[in-house]
């Protein structure tokens, strides 16, 4: 009797398990079917006339499935014609520009999921989405509030994670726009948070010999003739200080504001000894 009922319960358990595959399957089948047809209906939008609900749900589902590499890889890597990867989403202004709300705000959350793949990195810069970017953190015709920026510097913030990426940020104007729009929003706590962070990428980022670590001397030095130290500590004063509860989030971001902090005073002090800045 006994056996039988183990016997059973092994049955049951086994059937558990292939319903759990299946219907993963069948979920991953479905949401590949779903992708398709909203980035098509994404691409024929000058075609379609979509209401905003219908736009925002299929931002807020792409959103969703970006967590997974393997669906990102679909929306990427579209078949023939689609050759320009992101050009299905960011050649629409309506998704991209800042004042777009709530559609401009879930746009940049699925780059921002997408960008957390190392192997999209590419994709990314290759869709000239960082020059679009660090061009609307420019653009002072754009009466936005702080929240996209937000959005803008998590991007950034993982792109510069490496050194050939952050030589591009630099080069496009990142240092200027970040030095800009953190002073601008001083009490945006998440914004000096990640804008520090941003920085800390820019300034100090391993070489490609991947052995020594080299400063990019003449990046510091541009963030330091920009009034860069006074922004940084202003910026700290938002998360450093105050009754705001310890986790290892805050503790890496305070950690990373030091160390910024004092690769620019360290930079700042050699230079004068030096007498650069006279």
């Amino acid at each position: 009797m006994q056996s039988r009922e183990l016997s059973l319960d092994r049955d049951v358990c086994e059937f558990r398990q292939l319903f759990s595959l299946f219907a993963s399957e069948q979920k991953i089948k479905d949401d590949k079917i779903e992708m398709n047809i909203i980035i098509e209906n994404i691409k024929n939008i000058e075609k379609i006339d979509l209401p905003e609900d219908t736009l925002v749900y299929y931002m807020k589902t792409l959103v969703r499935m970006s967590m997974d590499l393997e669906n990102v890889y679909l929306m990427i890597n579209r078949p023939w014609p689609d050759y320009y990867g992101f050009c299905w989403l960011t050649c629409t202004d309506m998704y991209t520009r800042p004042d777009n709300g709530l559609l401009c705000s879930l746009t940049w959350a699925l780059i921002r999921n997408i960008s957390r793949f190392a192997q999209m990195r590419d994709w990314i810069f290759n869709g000239n989405i960082v020059y679009k970017i660090i061009g609307f953190m420019q653009d002072e015709s754009l009466v936005v509030d702080h929240l996209p920026h937000i959005q803008w510097c998590k991007i950034l913030e993982i792109l510069s994670d490496g050194y050939k990426y952050s030589k591009y940020i630099s080069s496009r104007g990142g240092i200027q726009a970040l030095l800009r729009i953190m002073p601008k929003y001083i009490h945006a706590i998440e914004l000096q948070k990640v804008g520090c962070l941003v920085l800390y990428n820019l300034c100090h980022r391993l070489a490609d010999d991947s052995v020594s670590q080299i400063e990019d001397v003449g990046r510091v030095r541009e963030i330091v003739a920009n009034n860069g130290i006074a922004i940084v500590e202003d910026a700290g004063k938002t998360f450093v200080c105050g009754c705001i509860i310890r986790n290892p989030v805050i503790n890496y971001v305070r950690e990373t504001h030091y160390k910024l902090l004092r690769i620019l005073r360290d930079r700042r002090d050699s230079d004068i000894l030096a007498g650069i800045w006279e």
